[in-house]
């Protein structure tokens, strides 16, 4: 038999765009939502904070928001948003994922439309606070 080993960082998620707010405001793009902005280096970043929608805007200009390489296996990339978040008051006490779109240049984040995301150490906490 030939065994295949079970990456879920290669299933079905990480094919369709997809973002990550984390706690303390950390944005993490999959390979696809990174490919829609065309891999772009770094970005400038936009809210509008009457529909709490974030936007990513690629720029090389020297005040743009730097990707790093969260892993070469996934093609996963991370931007702090640390500033930003406390800037305009948005709540990252719990990840959320959010399904980006595209408006012209700009890879749209509605924060209105996120999904709470708990992951196994969360699980096991609240568990144990039972």
């Amino acid at each position: 038999m030939a065994f295949e080993v079970f990456d879920k960082r290669k299933s079905a998620l990480g094919k369709a765009p997809s973002a990550t707010l984390q706690k303390k405001g950390l944005l993490s793009l999959n390979s696809s939502a990174h490919r829609m902005l065309n891999f772009a280096g770094s970005v400038e970043l936009l809210f509008d904070p009457e529909s709490q929608v974030i936007a990513l805007k690629p720029s090389d200009e020297a005040h743009a928001y730097a990707f790093r390489t969260a892993s070469k296996n996934t093609g996963q990339v991370v931007v702090s948003l640390t500033a930003f978040t406390e800037y305009y008051g948005i709540d990252t006490t719990v990840s959320k994922r959010i399904i980006p779109r595209l408006e012209g240049e700009l890879l749209c984040l509605d924060l209105n439309e996120g999904v709470p995301i708990v992951g196994n150490r969360g699980k096991a906490a609240a568990q144990k606070d039972e």
